[in-house]
């Protein structure tokens, strides 16, 4: 049965397309603030303009006046608030409208991987593959073809036609709407298990504090909160229970569960329990058919709402894993934004359930990461334990570890800005299903559009109380600025503790005929310091350097 369904963007979100990225000067260039992206097809509809255009690429460059004309002929698209340098990577279009698309095998893809991670649980096999692949003796995580054998296990083979896939059919999707455009940073983590924002290729490169420049990556996403109505999803149960029932003599592999007759696997189950003296290998098969029965009776129950559910619950647990990882790794600058966004999306998949899982939240295409590819069944946390730096070739690698397998330690991040603050988002997040009109992410800071619409301004957070660092007064020398509060005034003084260890309780002048309240907060300028040794002293009247505008 087919049904349709809303889908809807709530993080950038890209699917990479064979093209070659768009290259900045040529594509699109960036005039008096403003990033300009030309559209080659509007282009080139106008004999004239396409000779111009030609003529100025072969010469290398696009003359000031071309591209002046180029927006006045309004054949680019202008967007503001970007800070693009280099190439921009192409989302996958409809090459006749233009338009960006989701194909149907991405969104599939990305719910194979959730209900791996969901059979393995409901079935035991989780804890006997991490058994079998992660507590071995070898370095890698889950090679291609373990992965392959654990795909055939829970959903069939594609080469008999017995795939379960085969009959869970997703269309791909079109929005109708000009892409849009973010960049992206990568957090990393340093050999001391410090996050750090990733600056370059170099460690000298890297850094606790964000920068929009500097290793970053451009994508071309389809805009936020785009919604198309036109996601078929089908699953054709009878289809796949009459291809279950094929009888295929030829085929007697237990591991090829569906190229059993159901009957006969619980007959084989029966006549193994009734056998007396039973082998190792008698029961290795037992416990196999066991599972395969399992996971037969599972996918019976499946349905497009099941599904729903199992996203939804996949993705809170997926997040609860980020926002532990983020809190214990929280060094660079923003981490409370990073770890602020994932409690956002646990939140939107929370109300997926609270509305009896009618829709679901689920994550694919680039940035989505390590974890989320391989269905997150591998580890039970994102704190990593390790540093991989070489593999056993002496490559650098330089990979996070989690119990001797490699795992995640880095994230990617879409950013925007709006004058000096940021927005981080979690890429590849959407809504499938009978989404809500209301639905998104709540945006970390409103842009423009949203204002105008009558929302409300964010109202600023009230300011931190400033921490004071404590100094010594036996390492101090002149020039250095150190920290005060204000206890009282004496026109024209204000008189003031200082925060040196040695002298915390003495109260010292500074020269300001205004006065300040008690418990402002000042730095001064030590411009002076008398004596030596333990007779080290500062002056009693202090030089005013800063007012802090909040107090403790």
């Amino acid at each position: 049965m087919e049904n349709t369904y809303k889908i809807k963007i709530l993080t950038p979100t890209h699917i990479g397309s064979e093209n070659e990225p768009l290259k900045e000067g040529f594509d699109y260039f960036t005039e008096k603030g403003k990033t300009h992206f030309i559209k080659w097809t509007e282009v080139f509809k106008d004999d004239r303009l396409s000779y111009e255009v030609e003529k100025e690429i072969i010469s290398g460059f696009l003359s000031d006046s071309l591209k002046s004309e180029l927006i006045q002929s309004k054949l680019t698209t202008v967007k503001q608030n970007l800070s693009l340098k280099g190439d921009v990577r192409e989302h996958i279009t409809n090459r006749f409208t233009g338009n960006p698309i989701i194909p149907g095998s991405s969104i599939k893809g990305a719910i194979r991987s959730v209900l791996l991670n969901w059979l393995m649980e409901k079935t035991g096999e989780k804890q006997n593959a991490r058994e079998k692949f992660i507590n071995k003796k070898q370095e890698s995580s889950i090679n291609k073809k373990q992965e392959s054998s654990l795909q055939k296990k829970f959903f069939g083979v594609s080469s008999d036609g017995s795939d379960f896939m085969r009959f869970f059919q997703v269309s791909d999707v079109e929005f109708e709407t000009e892409p849009d455009y973010i960049a992206s940073k990568v957090l990393s983590m340093g050999r001391d298990y410090i996050s750090i924002w990733k600056h370059g290729p170099n460690i000298k490169d890297k850094n606790k504090k964000f920068k929009t420049e500097g290793f970053t990556t451009n994508y071309q996403i389809i805009p936020l909160n785009s919604i198309s109505e036109h996601l078929k999803i089908s699953w054709e149960k009878e289809k796949w229970e009459k291809e279950l029932k094929k009888n295929r003599k030829e085929q007697n592999d237990i591991k090829d569960k569906f190229s059993l007759f159901v009957d006969k696997i619980e007959e084989e189950i029966e006549n193994l329990r009734k056998r007396n003296n039973r082998s190792p290998r008698d029961e290795r098969k037992l416990r196999e058919l066991k599972n395969i029965h399992n996971v037969y009776r599972l996918l019976n129950e499946f349905s497009i709402s099941k599904l729903f559910q199992i996203i939804n619950d996949y993705t809170i647990a997926f997040a609860d894993k980020e926002i532990e990882f983020h809190n214990k790794y929280n060094q660079a600058q923003y981490s409370d934004k990073l770890v602020e966004a994932w409690h956002e999306i646990k939140k939107l998949a929370q109300q997926a359930q609270e509305a009896g899982n009618k829709y679901a939240i689920l994550r694919l295409g680039q940035g989505s990461g390590f974890h989320s590819v391989t269905g997150d069944w591998q580890f039970d946390t994102h704190i990593i334990t390790g540093i991989k730096e070489k593999d056993k070739k002496g490559k650098i690698i330089n990979r996070g570890v989690i119990n001797n397998k490699e795992a995640a330690k880095t994230r990617k991040w879409a950013f925007r800005i709006n004058g000096n603050n940021p927005e981080f988002f979690p890429m590849g997040f959407i809504a499938i299903g009978d989404v809500p009109e209301n639905l998104k992410f709540e945006s970390q800071i409103l842009d423009k559009k949203s204002q105008s619409t009558g929302n409300p301004k964010p109202q600023p957070e009230p300011p931190k109380a400033y921490e004071p660092t404590w100094k010594s007064l036996k390492n101090l020398k002149r020039g250095d600025i150190i920290d005060a509060e204000v206890t009282g005034f004496e026109k024209p003084y204000i008189l003031c503790k200082v925060f040196v260890e040695e002298i915390k309780d003495k109260i010292f002048k500074v020269k300001y005929n205004a006065g300040k309240e008690p418990g402002t907060m000042l730095q001064l300028k030590v411009n002076n310091i008398e004596g030596k040794g333990e007779n080290k002293r500062l002056p009693e009247i202090l030089t005013l350097y800063k007012v802090i505008n909040h107090g403790q």
